[in-house]
């Protein structure tokens, strides 16, 4: 401790004296130091507080050996030091756990049969009723500057064997931690079956994704259990939250509230989307955005952007009134390229055209295949996108640009909703390799029937969630009645506002915190239990 520590340990009376002031003012992390001053002073002052917490906490601290101590006590300084780095990476699932921990320790302790840690198994438990899995507790977590990484169900022990009732310790900053649940089961060496269940159970917990969701997820398991629709995606743990979707139109008025306060929007205030507008303008008819975009200097991607949708289209008009019926690669090409793929130019993210393999897809199919047996090939995509880290993030299903075949739409969303929760878990096991995966991961998708662009994110809340984000109409008549003008301005925004939330979501997997070898370790132990995408078998189109 420096000179201004020492005096404000010495110029503080017991009674005012209190576990957070003490890891306040103990900031080193050497061992020797803290054994000198735990030794020394921490205990002595335990003991002649005058609150009953603090008494309590040294009656049951007494009777742990030293070098015990000391770990607790390092926990508990690194908390106190480095709590704002903690905090986003606590989840609610993991506090549960760490509480019903905390409950078995103190129980130890008063029997005086506290063990040594390296030969004691910790104790899982399930958070809620409706949640029938028990909780994983080996959460690592990293603190920035802290040598070692910190089991996160470690601290709440620590702090529960400092001060049970935690009268002084503002730990998690806001509202108290939840009570533990009454559904407890304890791993022994004896019970190796129960072992693999809790080790196995709530994997997604581990990865930092969210477990729980209002009162959604049991009906949606009831809705899993009846449905025998050939192309729904319940089978495969995905909710199908879209515009039509038949499990939406079980739900009840709130039910569907907690679905809408939850459902994604679009952001509509960035530079990209001002810029944007400002070159449409107020006329935006073929003849006058013709003129004014290609009259301006291509000096901003923006301006690419929309120069190369205008340049699309004046292959057919003003020659053509229409856009004539095109084969569905040809559309992709003529029509859709400069849209979807002129939009994530401008956010520099790198993508590719034309049945593209998903490697999501291939990873799942031969995942339990020895390399001397032969392999089974990936789905294909129309159009896919990749991160930073090269994981694909985007995918895309089209049509023809006239397609009439309502089957057709079906199929492609069913297809694209299952290769999304693929390239999902995919992603998982490639950040885990060197990242802490962020609480809404997700992935992204679009697909084009006929005429119409219909925009699609996943991400995971106790099951994958499919969300339909916006939907817009591509123009392909010029004449006014049409709605030329308007659908052009709608599409342009639409694909922008949603090349900009694939953006982001690639900015945030780029501020991830690195992972120590340990936690690497764990987390991808947790990563290879997300179950694939195998329950639904391949649908058999019908022979008319």
């Amino acid at each position: 401790m420096n000179n201004s520590q020492i005096r404000y340990f010495d110029t503080t009376s017991a009674n005012l004296f209190n576990l957070k002031d003490w890891a306040k003012i103990a900031d080193s992390l050497d061992p020797a130091a803290l054994e000198r001053l735990w030794t020394s002073q921490a205990l002595r002052r335990l003991k002649n507080s005058e609150r009953e917490a603090d008494r309590a906490a040294y009656n049951r601290l007494s009777r742990i050996k030293q070098p015990e101590r000391l770990e607790i006590f390092s926990i508990v300084v690194a908390d106190r030091k480095l709590k704002a780095s903690l905090r986003p990476l606590v989840t609610e699932d993991k506090i549960n756990v760490a509480r019903q921990q905390s409950a078995d320790l103190a129980k130890e302790f008063k029997k005086g049969k506290q063990s040594n840690p390296s030969q004691k198994t910790p104790a899982s438990t399930a958070t809620t009723p409706s949640n029938t899995q028990e909780q994983e507790h080996t959460a690592h977590v990293r603190y920035p500057g802290s040598p070692t990484p910190i089991l996160s169900t470690q601290i709440p022990d620590a702090l529960s064997a400092f001060n049970n009732e935690s009268e002084g310790i503002d730990f998690f900053q806001g509202s108290s931690p939840p009570p533990p649940s009454s559904n407890s089961s304890t791993v022994t060496d004896d019970n190796h079956q129960s072992d693999s269940r809790l080790s196995i159970a709530n994997h997604f917990a581990l990865l930092n994704q969210r477990t729980q969701w209002s009162s959604i997820l049991p009906n949606f398991h009831e809705y899993r259990q009846e449905q025998n629709w050939t192309l729904d995606l319940s089978p495969d743990g995905i909710m199908d939250l879209t515009l039509g979707s038949r499990f939406i139109a079980t739900l009840d008025d709130r039910d569907l509230e907690a679905i809408l306060e939850d459902q994604p929007a679009l952001t509509e205030e960035f530079k990209e989307l001002a810029e944007l507008d400002e070159l449409l303008g107020d006329n935006c008819s073929f003849e006058t955005i013709s003129e004014r975009v290609f009259n301006t200097p291509l000096n901003t991607p923006v301006k690419r952007f929309l120069y190369g949708i205008v340049h699309a289209y004046s292959r057919y008009f003003p020659r053509k009134t229409a856009i004539p019926a095109l084969e569905e690669k040809q559309g992709m090409f003529a029509i859709l390229c400069p849209y979807i793929q002129g939009a994530l130019d401008v956010y520099h993210i790198e993508s590719f055209m034309s049945e593209i393999a998903i490697t999501a897809s291939g990873e799942r199919k031969n995942a339990h295949k020895d390399y001397g047996e032969r392999m089974e090939k990936s789905r294909r995509a129309d159009m896919i996108a990749v991160d930073s880290e090269d994981n694909q993030i985007f995918l895309s299903e089209c049509s023809s640009i006239y397609e009439k075949d309502k089957r057709k739409f079906v199929e492609d969303k069913w297809k694209l909703g299952r290769a999304m929760k693929d390239s999902w878990d995919s992603t998982v096991r490639k950040v885990v390799q060197s990242y802490h995966p962020h609480q809404d991961l997700a992935t992204f998708g679009i697909q084009f029937f006929s005429h119409r662009l219909v925009f699609y994110k996943m991400d995971y809340r106790g099951e994958y969630r499919f969300w339909q984000v916006d939907s817009c109409d591509i123009p392909l008549q010029m004449n006014t009645t049409s709605g030329f003008e308007k659908k052009l301005r709608a599409s342009c925004r639409s694909v922008l506002c949603f090349a900009h939330m694939v953006a982001d979501e690639i900015r945030v997997r780029g501020t991830l915190p690195f992972l120590s070898m340990k936690e690497k370790i764990i987390l991808g132990r947790a990563a290879q239990r997300i179950k694939p995408t195998t329950e639904s078998p391949p649908f058999k189109k019908r022979v008319d």
